[in-house]
């Protein structure tokens, strides 16, 4: 289904700076115009926020959404990889079963670990999704893949902007100190 309209209206979307439109006033908007079988995958895709726990059948009802989720947990298990590589741990306990294993990814991924700079690190990770989310896509840019892709990217744009220095040095802090107590719990912060 296209939605020429509505999604023409939609303000552009950045990394770098704040979006002009809430996820609120996003979802009061696609209520308006979208089909309820896009209208639930927008749903699903701002629910789950960066979580693992989406529902499978949440999954299942919308193919876009089947499709980030795949793409999102080879990403996943690119990072634990990555992490787990740096630090001499085993990554198997930490990965999530997938369908598939893009080679790529996993080059993208060393690659924005390499920057050293964990700001960076994360930027080139975004950077990467919001690649991904393009590709999801399609060139169709009025197609309700379209409208899924920036439910997505309005989520990645808006903690974006939330981020403060200060309160990602006070949260850097906090995870060495608790990284540096003993203990099976820290093991679990090799996935995070």
């Amino acid at each position: 289904m296209n939605y020429y309209f509505f999604a023409a209206s939609l303000p552009a979307l950045s990394l770098e700076s704040a979006p002009s439109l809430t996820a609120v006033d996003f979802v009061a908007q696609c209520e308006e115009h979208l089909s309820p079988a896009d209208l639930e995958g927008i749903r699903t895709i701002l629910q789950s926020e960066g979580s693992d726990d989406a529902e499978p059948e949440q999954i299942r009802m919308h193919p876009f959404v089947a499709d980030w989720q795949e793409r999102d947990t080879d990403l996943r298990n690119a990072i634990v990889r990555e992490r787990a590589g740096r630090t001499g741990r085993d990554a198997a306990r930490y990965l999530h079963e997938q369908a598939g294993f893009d080679s790529y990814r996993q080059r993208a991924v060393s690659d924005a670990f390499s920057r050293g700079d964990p700001l960076q690190t994360e930027l080139a990770l975004d950077r990467l999704r919001w690649h991904e989310i393009e590709e999801l896509e399609g060139a169709d840019t009025f197609a309700s893949n379209a409208i899924l892709g920036y439910a997505l990217k309005l989520q990645m744009a808006t903690r974006w902007s939330k981020l403060d220095a200060e309160q990602g040095m006070a949260r850097l802090d906090k995870t060495a100190a608790d990284l540096a107590q003993p203990g099976e719990a820290n093991e679990a912060k090799v996935t995070q």
